[in-house]
């Protein structure tokens, strides 16, 4: 959707759509249908899922071309909040093993969009799989890990929309990231700024290398407001409760106005790309 002026209310239509048609590779389509009568954030279809859909697609592409040529094992990739599923499934067609995972009440549509859209079997080909994992429940993110890990890619899109839930969010991102060139991608739009500074505050005592990454010609990116923040190097566990203890101590002492605006805009604490 990279150029598409009116983006954003095409997309707008779709949210309010039973199904959407999506095209993924190999010139194929799948339907991904979406569940108005679900309370939760995962019953219908967000614009960043669509987003990155296309941008990791790209910024895959090299190492895609390499596992479908049978030169390098299919990438693993897990996707946190996975909401319908239209995300996980089109890196599925693209070639990688995906577990898609929600909360409780967003399974029964996800579990369904997998199984009526799963990639084809073949040797070289993609797989998909739906799993619940409880952001902060370590048994879910331990079974995750075990049966499907580990993960070269962990994916989520708007998965920043409640303060309290941040910390869970990349405490079981953390956990997910069990081998030490895991790389974490998070496409969100700021709907909850309290939220989002939560984010910014204390991702940087989870990971070593927090990186706001530019979209590269992706002018879709900026007619939604997303941001794409980058995780990598995943800390240690025995520097986890320090760094997040003086994380959370620094984001509670309001700085001066002119610190706090730059901050903010910056993302104080991680790199920018």
């Amino acid at each position: 959707m990279a150029g598409d002026g009116d983006a954003t209310e095409k997309l707008f239509e779709l949210a309010n759509a039973a199904a959407v048609r999506y095209a993924v590779c190999g010139g194929r389509s799948v339907v991904i249908r979406q569940d108005p009568s679900n309370t939760a954030t995962g019953g219908c279809i967000w614009e960043t899922s669509y987003l990155l859909a296309e941008w990791a697609q790209r910024e895959l592409a090299p190492r895609l071309e390499l596992s479908r040529a049978g030169r390098a094992p299919p990438l693993r990739c897990l996707e946190m909040g996975a909401g319908c599923g239209l995300l996980g499934v089109a890196l599925a067609h693209a070639g990688c093993k995906v577990l898609l995972t929600e909360c409780e009440e967003s399974m029964p549509n996800l579990e369904a969009n997998v199984a009526a859209n799963a990639p084809a079997p073949s040797p070289r080909g993609g797989q998909c799989a739906a799993a619940r994992l409880g952001w902060g429940n370590e048994a879910d993110a331990a079974a995750a890990v075990s049966q499907h890990g580990p993960f070269d890619v962990v994916l989520g899109t708007d998965v920043v929309f409640r303060s309290a839930l941040v910390e869970p969010l990349l405490r079981t991102l953390w956990r997910c990231c069990s081998a030490a060139d895991t790389t974490c991608w998070l496409c969100c739009q700021v709907r909850c700024p309290d939220a989002h500074k939560v984010l910014v505050a204390i991702a940087p005592a989870f990971f070593a290398r927090v990186v706001w990454r530019e979209w590269d010609g992706f002018s879709f990116a900026e007619e939604t407001d997303a941001f794409l923040l980058e995780l990598r190097e995943p800390r240690a566990a025995g520097d986890l409760a320090a760094g997040l203890a003086a994380a959370q101590e620094a984001s509670a002492a309001p700085p001066p106005a002119a610190a706090a605006t730059a901050a903010a805009a910056s993302g104080a604490g991680c790199e920018q790309q």
